[in-house]
């Protein structure tokens, strides 16, 4: 009785255990399988990017250019004294103030013979040229000095010794004015002691006018140099 129970018992077990094996195997093969992830987050797992591969940023390609343009700003700004940014005595505009002569209808003309001997010679030429640029640079500078009270004592003075005190030559007198001189005067005129005007006093007028611009370029460059010292220090 006993062998027979035990024997029904174990039949049980068996068919109990088979039956277990077979629902593990039905739903193992209906699991889903699992996938690796596509999009890995460790750095270490991604593929190394050549220097081209990586993007260019906009920060990276202007940074060169605005530095350089910052530079060229900052170069730019530091024009500001009179010997950077122009000439104490602007030439050219000095220049064309000057008036040709003009000689429309002076041939034939009478005019006193000195006139017409000082004109030919041209004796006094450098000094009456160089006394009228004294005047228009003496002007010039008084305009300076008016905001002279951020000068030091060193700029104050160069500019008040800036101008030359024009000098009357020394090298004997002209010969117009001899008294003994030959005159050569023309009967013809209405009044005595007069000559016309011929070519040789007609080319004498262009040939002084080209003399005044000559002088008066020379010595404004002269006063503009000296100008530029006194700029030179504060």
């Amino acid at each position: 009785m006993n062998k027979r129970v035990r024997k029904i018992l174990g039949n049980t077990f068996l068919s109990a255990t088979a039956l277990c094996w077979m629902s593990c195997d039905s739903s193992s093969s209906t699991s889903p399988v699992s996938i690796p992830d596509e999009n890995p987050t460790s750095s270490s797992d991604l593929p190394a990017l050549s220097s081209s591969d990586h993007p260019t940023s906009s920060n990276d390609t202007e940074s060169s250019p605005s530095t350089e343009s910052s530079s060229d700003a900052a170069s730019s700004s530091s024009i500001g004294k009179i010997s950077d940014s122009k000439d104490f005595i602007n030439i050219d505009e000095e220049l064309s103030k000057l008036t040709p002569p003009d000689t429309t209808g002076l041939r034939g003309q009478c005019i006193s013979e000195q006139q017409h001997c000082e004109t030919i010679e041209n004796y006094n030429a450098y000094f009456n040229d160089a006394w009228q640029v004294e005047v228009i640079a003496r002007e010039k500078r008084d305009s300076i000095l008016k905001d002279s009270a951020t000068f030091s004592s060193y700029k104050l003075k160069c500019y008040k010794d800036l101008i030359e005190q024009a000098m009357a030559p020394v090298y004997g007198v002209s010969w117009c004015s001899n008294p003994n001189r030959e005159k050569n005067t023309d009967e013809t005129c209405e009044t005595e002691g007069q000559i016309r005007i011929d070519e040789e006093y007609l080319k004498a007028l262009q040939d002084n006018y080209s003399t005044k611009k000559r002088n008066y370029q020379r010595i404004f460059e002269d006063i503009n140099e000296k100008a530029k010292k006194c700029e030179s220090r504060k």
